[in-house]
């Protein structure tokens, strides 16, 4: 098990990724990760427009944009 291993190694990080794009995994977790995105941004919208505001939603948008 890579996971139970005290160091991971690139090729083995790379052999994880692999797998799940193609079983679907990360493409599963962005599109939930999007729907969180999209609540959030939804319950912030009822607040003043203050900086925090702003803030908040930048780290929504920046967490669902991210690709690496």
């Amino acid at each position: 098990l890579i996971l139970a291993q005290a160091i991971i190694e690139k090729p083995q990080i790379e052999e994880v990724t692999c797998l799940m794009k193609r079983y679907g995994s990360i493409d599963y977790s962005l599109a939930h990760s999007r729907e969180y995105a999209a609540k959030a941004l939804q319950y912030i919208a009822n607040f003043p427009d203050t900086e925090l505001r702003q803030s908040l939603a930048g780290i929504a948008d920046y967490i669902v944009s991210r690709q690496d």
